[in-house]
């Protein structure tokens, strides 16, 4: 069995704004990355919604998948 590499997100931690998620989410995948984990419970619906759509796009020529806490 190969193992998983997940990346969790953090913003508030890092200091990023949503812009920051999404080209880190980006570039983690290209890395090789397997599931990203977003984890932004403090954004209101709106703008939780915009986030991980913008991370989909950013790894839809990846295998890498996303999830979403709420």
């Amino acid at each position: 069995m190969t193992p998983a590499i997940c990346m969790i997100t953090d913003r508030l931690r890092r200091g990023d704004g949503a812009g920051g998620i999404v080209s880190r989410v980006a570039a983690a995948a290209r890395a090789g990355v397997h599931l990203v984990q977003n984890r932004e419970r403090d954004l209101d619906g709106r703008l939780l919604l915009e986030v991980v759509e913008a991370c989909v796009d950013a790894v839809r020529q990846t295998p890498a998948r996303i999830v979403v806490n709420e």
